[in-house]
């Protein structure tokens, strides 16, 4: 069976930080890692060192191209490596 391994405590910290800054979502752990969910949905969470975002399709579709596909997009979760740190994904979907 496959080990998974802990956020790195840098990620949490930052997933922390930015889950401060919306009191509408609760921050719970799902298998152990920290997650956001607004009305009972997931929206955002770490798994090991990659974070992912909850988004609509067609912002999820703008974030990859943006990310020139370093991003992991599905129907409506992007997946960012630990190369893409999430202000630079942020400011990809902005187009800043």
């Amino acid at each position: 069976m496959a080990e998974f391994t802990k956020s790195p405590p840098v990620l949490v910290e930052r997933f922390d930080s930015i889950a401060a800054e919306y009191p509408q979502a609760q921050r719970r752990p799902t298998f152990g890692y920290p997650c956001l969910y607004v009305g009972g949905n997931m929206v955002s969470g770490l798994f090991q060192s990659s974070w992912h975002v909850r988004l609509g399709p067609a912002e999820t579709a703008e974030l990859c191209r943006a990310l020139r596909e370093a991003a992991l997009g599905t129907a409506d979760v992007v997946v960012c490596p630990p190369c893409v740190s999430l202000e630079a994904a942020v400011l990809a979907l902005a187009g800043t």
